[in-house]
C-alpha cells in the first residue's frame, strides 16, 4: 500500500513523458510550416519567371524562343533541384488571325514531413499572349 502512495505522488519523469507525447506533434508542424513556404516560394517564382516571359513575347520586335527562354531563366529565383523544375515550353498558334503564344512551366517538390509518407506536389503556370505578326513594321 505504501509503494502505491509514493507512485502517486512521484513526479519524476513527468516532464519527459510530457515531451514524448508532444514532441511528434511539434517536429512534424515545423516540417509542415518549412514545406509550406517552399512551395509558396517555388509558386511565386515559377509564376514571376512565366508572366516575364509572356510580357517580353509581346514585345516589338518579335523576341526568339531562345530570347524568351533565357529571360525566363534569369527571372526565376526558385529552388533549384535537379529534375523538379520542367520547362519553359512554348506552344505557338493563332486566334482570331492574331498569332499567339502559350508558355508554360512547372516545378515539382516533395513534401517530407515526419511520421507521415512522402507526397508530390507539382505547381504550374502558364500564360497565353498574343505576340506581334511577323514581318510587321512599326509606325514611328
Amino acid at each position: 500500500m505504501r509503494l502505491i502512495r509514493t507512485v502517486q505522488h512521484d513526479l519524476s519523469g513527468v516532464a519527459a513523458v510530457e515531451f514524448a507525447l508532444v514532441a511528434p506533434i511539434l517536429i512534424g508542424l515545423i516540417f509542415g510550416i518549412w514545406n509550406t513556404g517552399v512551395v509558396l516560394y517555388a509558386d511565386n517564382s515559377i509564376r514571376d519567371a512565366v508572366e516575364a516571359g509572356a510580357r517580353q513575347a509581346t514585345v516589338f520586335p518579335r523576341p526568339s524562343e531562345a530570347q524568351l527562354r533565357q529571360r525566363i531563366n534569369d527571372r526565376y529565383f526558385g529552388p533549384q533541384n535537379q529534375g523538379a523544375v520542367a520547362g519553359p515550353t512554348f506552344a505557338y498558334g493563332t486566334r482570331n488571325g492574331a498569332p499567339i503564344v502559350t508558355i508554360s512551366m512547372s516545378y515539382t517538390h516533395q513534401v517530407n514531413v515526419p511520421f507521415l509518407p512522402a507526397r508530390n506536389v507539382t505547381l504550374a503556370h502558364q500564360r497565353t499572349v498574343y505576340m506581334a505578326p511577323a514581318g510587321t513594321v512599326r509606325n514611328p
